[in-house]
């Protein structure tokens, strides 16, 4: 059950070598979950990106109240 598919830019790191920086990835959003993989530029390693993004919900909720008080 696919409830969307996009492409996206995300901040991600590479296991195998180390390098880091901004990706864009096909994403598959399933539930609250965002996962799809991306291909290192320095090595070439295929590397998976998964993101919780009901966490992001939860930090987008408690600074609301916070504005609130």
């Amino acid at each position: 059950m696919m409830e969307d598919m996009y492409v996206a830019t995300r901040w991600a790191s590479c296991g195998a070598c180390g390098w880091g920086g901004d990706v864009d990835i096909d994403i598959v959003y399933y539930y609250d979950i965002e996962i799809g993989e991306w291909v290192c530029a320095e090595c070439q390693a295929v590397n998976e990106y998964c993101n919780e993004t009901a966490w992001d919900r939860a930090d987008e909720q408690h600074d609301t109240m916070k504005e609130g008080v």
